[in-house]
């Protein structure tokens, strides 16, 4: 998609050179996100949720600005559902984990 944006959208040199680095920044983050998260599953959780739910308001801010609110909009929200579910899920997991002093 970024190799086909460019010329679809007309972006061209430092435009395109940020979006190409935000992208890639925001991938990593998730990655490592995700790494962290198979040791200790909250903190990566709800940062993963706060860095979705900031980079899901810039869109809805572009989108608003240029007209575009579509159906994409929705999956995003599908996915910050899931993300607060994974959230609860953590916690379950921590309070399984921890031992209990009431025998």
């Amino acid at each position: 998609m970024l190799v086909v944006a460019p010329a679809a959208l007309g972006a061209v040199g430092d435009l395109l050179i940020f979006v190409v680095l935000a992208v890639f920044a925001v991938g990593v983050a998730f990655l490592g996100l995700g790494i962290w998260a198979r040791y200790q599953p909250l903190p990566p959780t709800v940062i993963a949720l706060v860095l979705y739910v900031i980079v899901f308001i810039i869109d809805i801010v572009s989108a608003i600005q240029q007209g575009a609110f579509n159906a994409v909009m929705l999956v995003r929200i599908a996915i910050i559902i899931a993300l607060a579910k994974g959230i609860q899920a953590a916690n379950k997991y921590n309070e399984l984990k921890t031992p209990r002093d009431d025998y």
